[in-house]
């Protein structure tokens, strides 16, 4: 093949690689802004979702959670120590009932007394002893006895029945009570114990989310970073095409000439350029010696070259399908963190609210236990208030029993012998009398033991209410039952989205790496070339051999002077033998700018110089 045809053939074979990698990776260019933007948003609504989670909504649901839960413990604990105390009050009411027998048997045998007395009077005839009055106000004070008496078994019947009645209610709503619904209770507690155990799980998955987010973002920067490789590389072929395109008119002219120098060149400037005498004007085109070493440094430009693009290309694609499966994890990640199961239709919070709904149920049965309760204790407290006066009445007896008797015992003491039976009797009422005032004692330590019970009980309830109500507690828990659907539902529909919007930029990204072979194409075809470039450089230094005295490598720094980039340098001058401090102006690659958003920093904190082997900036 002629030297011209051999150098227009790798020259155009240069313009097709250029050419096939700009329509293979202009696309990808203009994607990654739109990866970029797509991530940041799917980033975005993962971190919101562990947000969700340990957010003030569920934070505030957790403390309203166990507000409610030590009320309805309190009130389940009010309520078995208010049955235990009726059952207490109950036999405190049976001890009254044992207390009326025996004031039953005192004004009994007062009634015998007063009979006693009058037939022991009736034996001084028509003398005025004053005993039938003294035992007509016996009679008259026993009957009074019996009749207080009669009241407060009549209100202690009253009250027994009411505390029963209570007792039955409440020991029915416990009895009644399922496994089911005790089961619900301690799930009060489980489901507390859930949300705690989510909160401190989202807030790890909010660090490790923030860490992929780095990782993804190091992804989107290493691609950005490659693809200015990329456009660096394809400007080294534009380079290695134009210096073949300019050695063809030298390689017209000396096959023209059979393949020989051009013309001899004066004594001690072997290797120079010469002259093209069929040229007008003066234009001076290589040596043969020459065009052979441009041929091989070209060569070596396109074999560097080549390797960066490879490893361009392949970081291109790494970094794809890492930042795919980056995009992947998080929503997965994310799913975990809100519970959501495999019908996609339900969170952890979705058994959570079916759980707190039955709670509420039951909780209305504790209410209910507890407002029973509370009227029992009131109504306890009003009988006692009403039977205390009977007291008072019975005790007022006894002390005018006891005066009466007295009486009687210093008037027998004045009729002397005769009264000495009458003084007998009188003594028996006075007995009586200090065994009335006994019982009534006994009655009033009862009264009390019942009225200390009932305060304790009311006091008990109102401290277990803490100052709200049924109401506010009922509808406290309808709104945490509330605000945990509320936020299902914006889990559910976030990661919906999320999940969407994430396949499908994972499939796109994977996609995208996947259509990539172009670099692979590129490394073939520039074997060729460089299979060519070696033949052509074989053929031009056999040819220029006789008589160019050089190997054409001593004149070539106006060559270097037209390189752009320090890798062009560092080939030409490992092939010259000639290393040179690179100039301190050397243009930079100006880095594509992502609209809108920002690169993102290396997550290593390394500088934009260390980004790895055959990878720099100019």
């Amino acid at each position: 093949m002629r030297w011209d045809e051999s150098l227009r053939n790798s020259k155009e074979e240069v313009d097709r690689i250029n050419a096939a990698m700009e329509r293979d990776f202009l696309p990808v260019g203009e994607k990654l802004v739109d990866f970029y933007r797509e991530a940041q948003g799917i980033s975005q609504m993962a971190s919101s979702v562990a947000g969700q989670v340990s957010g003030d909504r569920i934070a505030g649901t957790m403390e309203g959670l166990g507000t409610i839960l030590d009320r309805v413990k309190q009130l389940e604990s009010n309520t078995r120590l208010g049955a235990e105390t009726l059952e207490e009050i109950l036999t405190i009411l049976d001890g009254i009932h044992e207390s009326g027998t025996r004031f039953h048997g005192i004004t009994r045998i007062l009634r015998v007394l007063c009979i006693t007395i009058q037939i022991e009077s009736a034996r001084f005839g028509q003398d005025d002893t004053g005993f039938d009055t003294l035992a007509g106000d016996i009679r008259k004070l026993g009957l009074d006895i019996e009749s207080q008496f009669s009241g407060i078994l009549d209100h202690s019947d009253e009250l027994g029945k009411i505390i029963r009645q209570t007792v039955s209610r409440i020991s029915g709503t416990h009895a009644g009570r399922t496994d089911r619904e005790k089961l619900i209770l301690d799930n009060i507690l489980l489901t507390l114990t859930s949300l705690r155990e989510r909160h401190h799980i989202s807030v790890a998955a909010a660090e490790s989310l923030a860490r992929r987010y780095e990782e993804l973002s190091g992804n989107i920067a290493e691609i950005v970073t490659s693809v200015q490789f990329h456009d660096i590389t394809r400007q080294r072929f534009e380079h290695v095409g134009k210096a073949f395109e300019d050695l063809i008119p030298a390689a017209e002219a000396s096959q023209a000439q059979g393949g020989k120098r051009l013309l001899p060149p004066p004594a001690g400037t072997a290797g120079e350029e010469t002259k093209d005498p069929e040229s007008a004007g003066d234009v001076r085109l290589p040596s043969v010696g020459r065009m052979a070493a441009i041929c091989r440094l070209q060569g070596q430009q396109l074999d560097s070259s080549r390797d960066t693009l490879v490893e361009a290309v392949e970081n291109i694609i790494h970094n794809l399908h890492a930042a795919a499966r980056n995009i992947s994890d998080m929503s997965l990640e994310a799913q975990q963190v809100a519970g959501i199961g495999s019908e996609r239709d339900s969170s952890f919070l979705s058994g959570l609210e079916s759980m707190l709904t039955d709670v509420s149920a039951v909780l209305g049965e504790y209410l209910a236990a507890n407002r029973r309760l509370s009227e029992a204790t009131h109504s306890v407290a009003k009988a006692v208030s009403e039977m205390a006066a009977f007291v008072k009445s019975i005790e007022k007896i006894g002390f005018e029993i006891n005066l009466i008797a007295l009486n009687a015992i210093v008037k027998a003491e004045h009729i002397g012998e005769r009264g000495a039976a009458l003084g007998v009797l009188a003594e028996a009422v006075h007995a009586l009398s200090l065994d009335t005032r006994s019982q009534s004692d006994q009655v009033s330590d009862l009264f009390r033991a019942v009225a200390t019970a009932a305060e304790g009980i009311v006091r008990k309830i109102e401290e277990g209410m803490d100052g709200a109500g049924e109401a506010e507690i009922s509808g406290d828990l309808k709104v945490h039952i509330a605000t945990i659907g509320e936020v299902n539902g914006d889990l559910l529909e976030l990661t919906s989205r999320m999940e969407a919007a994430g396949k499908a930029l994972s499939r796109d990204m994977d996609e995208t790496a996947s259509r990539i072979v172009v670099h692979r194409q590129a490394a073939d075809a520039i074997g060729g070339i460089l299979a060519a470039m070696g033949a052509l450089t074989a053929q031009l230094e056999l040819s220029g051999s006789g008589g160019d005295g050089g190997d054409g490598t001593d004149d070539m720094e106006e060559l270097a002077s037209m390189y752009t980039m320090e890798s062009e340098r560092a080939v030409h001058h490992s092939l010259t033998d000639r290393p040179e401090q690179a100039p301190e102006d050397a243009p930079a690659a100006a880095a594509p700018q992502l609209p809108d958003a920002e690169v993102p920093e290396d997550p290593d904190g390394k500088d934009d110089e260390d980004l790895g082997d055959n990878v720099e900036l100019f």
